[in-house]
């Protein structure tokens, strides 16, 4: 298995980030950590930087990276199957209420 770089990165940096924010969040009420403003701040900033720098590498791994650029500025106008404003948004039948059969022997009498 031979991964690109970007994968790496993204799940480096991503990790890493999001692995700040967990321990600071719950550290903090405990108090393990200095209590200085600017711990937290600076804590705060670097975590919030290594996941948007993750997420933006993970871009960079596509065929096409210029194509990524539209859903993000613009998510409501992509083609999403999850979005409900796509306008290939089609409800599953398996997620259409049903009534419930009952069974011979659990039928009331």
């Amino acid at each position: 298995m031979n991964p690109a770089p970007s994968i790496v990165f993204f799940t480096t940096a991503s990790g890493a980030g999001y692995g700040l924010l967990f321990w600071l969040g719950l550290l903090r009420p405990l108090g393990l950590v200095p209590e200085a403003p600017w711990f937290g701040l600076t804590a705060l900033v670097l975590a919030l930087a290594l996941v948007t720098a993750g997420l933006l590498s993970s871009t960079s791994h596509l065929g096409r990276p210029e194509r990524a650029w539209p859903p993000m500025v613009r998510p409501r106008s992509s083609a999403w199957p999850w979005s409900s404003t796509s306008p290939r948004w089609r409800p599953s039948p398996r997620c259409s209420p049903r009534p419930a059969r009952s069974s011979p022997s659990f039928a009331p009498r």
